[in-house]
């Protein structure tokens, strides 16, 4: 039988080992809709919350993101 409490337990432990991300596009289209004030939204709540999130600016190029967090 299958005990599925012990795979929640498992799963949930291993969860907290994964960093959590938020990316947010910083092509043009993306940048003239705002973009950059949601990035900077993100970046204040995870800091006013507490909350531990890598939150990255993907620009449309594919360059190395930029992060915050």
């Amino acid at each position: 039988m299958i005990d599925l409490g012990n795979i929640t337990r498992s799963v949930k432990k291993a969860g907290k080992n994964i960093t959590k991300r938020i990316i947010v596009c910083a092509g043009t289209g993306c940048v003239a809709s705002g973009s950059i004030k949601v990035f900077e939204s993100f970046v204040i709540a995870a800091k006013e919350l507490g909350i531990n999130v890598c939150v990255e600016l993907k620009e449309e190029n594919n360059e190395t993101p930029k992060t915050a967090g």
